[in-house]
């Protein structure tokens, strides 16, 4: 397992560097004797900051874990990595850097079945590849329309895989163990 620092946590989880310091000062987070972090720390700062924004109050978290009635210990497991973090870059940064149409950027999230971000929000880091394989189609000279319909296809016939793939596995292996 990979250590992350204070800069790294931040970048990665979506969050600032001053948010992981306020959550090392209420004790949620510890980073071990040099000063490091782990991956679960880093879906730790990205989750408790989601639960902070949908409303549950920060010191109140932090004053349940000190309590010992909150964990966030789960997002250790590595059952979790398959998570992806944060980029540390936005949809708008990366269509200036690329020259991408930013309306075709979102387009890469929202054709894979995730809700259409702003161009604010981070890209992850899965997402980096796709967006390569945008650009380059981008410069040789496929038109974004033809893009967009591509996402969406390839998206979708990955959704039909996985499901049809999920009912080929129930009702061929769980069902007749049943």
């Amino acid at each position: 397992m990979s250590e992350h620092s204070r800069q790294e946590v931040a970048r990665k989880g979506g969050v600032d560097t001053g948010y992981v310091d306020r959550l090392v000062e209420l004790g949620i987070l510890k980073p071990d004797k040099g000063n490091a972090f782990s991956p679960g720390d880093v879906r730790k700062a990205r989750w408790i900051q989601s639960l902070e924004r949908a409303g549950v109050p920060l010191d109140e978290m932090a004053a349940a874990v000190r309590r010992g009635a909150l964990s966030f210990s789960f997002l250790e497991t590595s059952a979790f990595d398959r998570f992806e973090g944060l980029a540390g870059v936005t949809f708008k940064e990366v269509s200036g850097a690329k020259g991408i149409p930013l309306e075709l950027l979102m387009v890469v999230r929202e054709a894979f079945g995730l809700s259409e971000p702003q161009a604010h929000d981070y890209v992850r880091e899965g997402e980096l590849s796709v967006i390569s394989a945008v650009e380059l189609q981008l410069t040789q000279g496929f038109r974004p329309v033809a893009i967009e319909r591509w996402l969406r296809v390839y998206a979708d016939s990955l959704r039909r895989m996985a499901e049809t793939q999920e009912d080929w596995h129930r009702t061929e292996v769980v069902v007749p163990l049943i």
